[in-house]
């Protein structure tokens, strides 16, 4: 344990279950003072198993909404890519309502990211000697409201296009409708 330094608190709760078995081991462990005494840190540790188990609920139900988050997120991502994939078939994807559905799918599915990436190599390349590189712009919006919230923003956009009507139900206004209040994330 000597080696790592930020050893959890489980881990250092059993070394000192392991140390108190060892202490009772010993024949010749027999201090003066009470406080270290291994029945003293038979108390201690019970104490401290019992202080724990907020923090392991916690940490479960964390888990558990973070689970849940992400399947939210993979189904909003194929939706979404779903209904893209509807306006070109509609509409082309060389219209204009397709580049505006597709860039907001982009920044719901992480497609913007590799996208700019490149761009900023391109521009990094084409930077002739002594010419500095511009500052980074962060485009990820890949945290769970901005996804949410990229969603309702696709949502929205639909609303506005009367020709959208796809042949699958499920992509239609008014499931797409029904599904933010299912999608509401936990933190």
């Amino acid at each position: 344990m000597s080696a790592n330094k930020s050893a959890s608190l489980e881990a250092r709760l059993k070394n000192n279950k392991d140390l108190v078995t060892s202490l009772k081991q010993l024949s010749k462990y027999a201090p003066t003072s009470e406080d270290i005494k291994s029945d003293k840190y038979d108390e201690f540790i019970e104490l401290v198993e019992t202080q724990m188990i907020p923090y392991k609920n916690s940490n479960a139900e964390l888990t558990t909404a973070q689970s849940g988050n992400l399947s939210v997120i993979n189904n909003m991502t194929e939706i979404s890519r779903s209904v893209r994939s509807e306006i070109a078939e509609i509409k082309s994807d060389q219209s204009a309502e397709y580049a505006n559905v597709n860039s907001i799918v982009k920044m719901i599915t992480g497609q913007n990211i590799s996208e700019h990436t490149k761009n900023v190599r391109k521009v990094r390349k084409s930077l002739k000697e002594g010419e500095s590189a511009p500052d980074p712009i962060s485009v990820a919006q890949l945290d769970f409201k901005s996804r949410l919230g990229n969603f309702k923003s696709l949502i929205a956009l639909l609303r506005t296009y009367d020709f959208y009507h796809p042949s699958d139900a499920q992509l239609s206004i008014d499931a797409l409708k029904q599904k933010p209040p299912k999608y509401q994330l936990h933190f």
